[in-house]
């Protein structure tokens, strides 16, 4: 089973005790340390392979939806598709993928794991499990529970459709998310 990244970044998050102000236990600066550290120690344990920002959740969304198209990996993984774009041409030379067209539709490639990219995407799965593990050791499974439902319902919450002062439509997630980065 894959794990989502954003499960483990918050999960920190709601264990950080001793926060001195409103401002560091207010839900956005305790998502946003717990996102950097966790960010960190991934990119830490995933350094022997090579790997730069954006390539492991890229991997691991393929994992299990091998053959997606751009698009829909874009989505799925929170990536701008001009950024996606970029990372998947330095994928291509490192030969973790390959770009195919389905149906001989020119327009529109999908993009499937090489032997060499599942063998990543497998040490990925492993490294974000044990760092899941790390990050609910003294949490109980009723409590880990609990705090996935709400979780999951927060994440509901930002999805949400709002206006921007542009007029376009985006969910309440997507200015969140852009807000911290």
């Amino acid at each position: 089973m894959a794990v989502s990244i954003v499960r483990i970044l918050t999960i920190t998050f709601l264990i950080i005790k001793g926060a001195s102000s409103m401002y560091e236990s207010s839900y956005h600066y305790l998502l946003m340390s717990n996102h950097l550290s966790l960010q960190k120690k991934i990119m830490a344990v995933l350094k022997p392979l090579g790997l730069s920002t954006g390539q492991p959740k890229v991997l691991d969304h393929l994992r299990y939806h091998n053959g997606a198209s751009q698009k829909d990996i874009a989505h799925a993984c929170h990536i701008e598709p001009a950024s996606l774009t970029s990372i998947l041409n330095r994928m291509e030379k490192q030969h973790m993928i390959e770009r195919k067209n389905l149906n001989g539709n020119r327009r529109s490639f999908h993009i499937f794991l090489t032997d060499y990219g599942m063998e990543l995407s497998e040490s990925i799965e492993k490294a974000f499990l044990s760092l899941e593990q790390e990050v609910f050791s003294g949490i109980s499974n009723a409590e880990k529970e609990q705090f996935l439902k709400i979780f999951e319902k927060l994440y509901k919450n930002t999805q949400k459709r709002s206006k921007s002062h542009h007029g376009k439509t985006k969910t309440l997630y997507h200015l969140f998310y852009w807000a911290l980065y």
